[in-house]
């Protein structure tokens, strides 16, 4: 079997979220079949990179994504109103591109594309043969950034940010064979439609997980990519609102940001917070934490970085939106807090309370192996493929560009 597989994300790129998922979902398709890969980025993947990439990956193909305004009075009217309009962020990749991507949806039995966003720099309508992996739905992102806003005006905006996807969204079976989604309420967000499969956000299973803080140290750590704003919104949150309450109780409390960017971020350099940037052995670095936190306020689909805290044995003090999609209960596989009192008070309950943190990780533990080990996630991945190929199309359909909705750039 040969599949296709678009991608925004480097599969030997630095670890975090989103990348993790393409990364596993790859060596999942792997195990079905001959993967080629189309690589999309807003850069060129240098030489010595994609050489690097075939070596480990086989065939992989570059893409650059590049601005494509929209800019005439049409344009503007049909992304205001129009659920079927493609540039829904401005951007494309060159018509030449578009066309060779175009022959090679042609060319495979199936294509696996890494979200609904990096399918419309392509321009296509229609993608035969196809799973759409929806790791953030637009409309939900919209609409929590929405609750989080103190501004009306943004409210509106974002509003009618979430009527458009959500418009968007009721049309994916007219462009897609099946979709993927993180959890089952994000499948039941879309519909609860049978072509939707539930491939949750996991994690490898680590060779050590048990972690043995220093008695002494009362160390609570946060992880993921700091370009992603969500994140950034939620640390800001953490150390404006509840970082000063845990102080107050633990002068000795210290606080570790660790993730691509983290560094660059001013309001971070306070008083007993490190801010490390990306770090190549994140393991090692999450054993020497008491707990981890994600104070995530905006956002769709699932934070990788709780399954990576339960896989390692780091209890998690999480919002109830940072722990939405997994099927959990506060106090039994971790600490659920959304006001700053509330979540200032789990995190001195962790660095304080050693059974405690014993009883999250055990129950943590338990429940990654049983639901978001990626040993058992790869068949929820074969099966995707498989109703994808079960509804495919003979070879000959391959999309077309839709250039009254995307003006590519030259």
């Amino acid at each position: 079997m040969k599949i296709l597989y678009v991608a925004s994300h480097s599969p030997l790129g630095p670890q975090y979220g989103a990348q993790k998922r393409s990364l596993q979902i790859l060596r999942a398709l792997q195990q079905v079949g001959e993967v080629s890969i189309t690589l999309a980025q807003f850069r060129q993947v240098p030489n010595d990179e994609l050489i690097s990439l075939r070596s480990a990956c086989g065939s992989v193909e570059s893409v650059s994504i590049q601005p494509a305004p929209v800019c005439s009075l049409q344009q503007r009217v049909r992304r205001a109103f129009s659920a079927r309009f493609i540039n829904t962020d401005g951007h494309a990749v060159p018509i030449d591109s578009a066309e060779r991507l175009a022959r090679a949806v042609d060319e495979h039995d199936a294509v696996w594309i890494h979200t609904i966003r990096l399918a419309n720099v392509f321009g296509f309508w229609r993608w035969p043969n196809s799973v759409l992996d929806i790791d953030d739905v637009p409309s939900a992102y919209w609409q929590t950034k929405s609750q989080t806003s103190p501004s009306l005006l943004e409210k509106a905006r974002m509003g009618r940010l979430v009527w458009q996807w959500r418009r968007r969204e009721h049309l994916l079976f007219e462009r897609f064979s099946v979709a993927a989604v993180c959890s089952d309420s994000d499948k039941r967000y879309l519909g609860d439609d049978p072509r939707i499969h539930v491939i949750p956000n996991g994690f490898e299973t680590p060779i050590v997980r048990t972690i043995a803080p220093d008695a002494n140290r009362r160390r609570l750590g946060m992880i993921g990519t700091f370009a992603y704003p969500p994140n950034v919104d939620g640390l800001r949150w953490f150390l404006n609102e509840a970082w000063p309450k845990v102080r107050e109780r633990l002068p000795d409390a210290e606080l570790r940001i660790v993730g691509n960017g983290s560094d660059t971020l001013d309001f971070a350099r306070l008083a007993q917070v490190s801010a490390l940037g990306y770090v190549d052995d994140a393991a090692a670095e999450i054993r020497s934490w008491s707990g981890m936190i994600v104070p995530v306020r905006i956002a769709g689909g699932t934070r990788v970085k709780i399954a990576e805290g339960f896989a390692r044995g780091c209890p998690v003090i999480a919002t109830s939106l940072g722990a939405y999609g997994y099927d959990v209960q506060h106090d039994r596989e971790m600490l659920l807090a959304d006001t700053p009192e509330a979540f200032a008070a789990s995190c001195v309950r962790v660095l304080t309370d050693t059974a405690l943190r014993d009883r999250l990780a055990a129950a943590a533990a338990g429940y990654f192996d049983q639901h978001l080990s990626w040993e058992a996630l790869v068949p929820r991945v074969h099966k995707a493929v498989q109703a994808c190929l079960d509804r495919s199309h003979p070879r000959g359909s391959a999309p077309r560009r839709d250039e009254s909705c995307l003006k590519s750039p030259g």
